[in-house]
């Protein structure tokens, strides 16, 4: 994983990276097998400051497909 974190103002940053998801099933109601989502991740996390704690308000993955 390699993050990084990007403040924009004292109330929101963002945080983008790259991530690996081994052995992940993902299971899908009207479906008998669960689906692997096993692979490398290109993220990004949007952060708010609410209440004097940070919160995530959005969060985005996009899987690597191998060349």
């Amino acid at each position: 994983m390699d993050p990084k974190v990007t403040v924009i103002d004292a109330d929101s940053a963002f945080i983008t990276g790259r991530g690996v998801i081994k052995n992940g099933k993902n299971v899908v109601p009207g479906q008998k097998k669960p689906i692997d989502i096993s692979g490398e991740y290109r993220f990004l996390d949007v952060y708010a400051k609410r209440d004097g704690k940070w919160q995530v308000v959005a969060s985005q993955a996009t899987k690597i497909l191998p060349q």
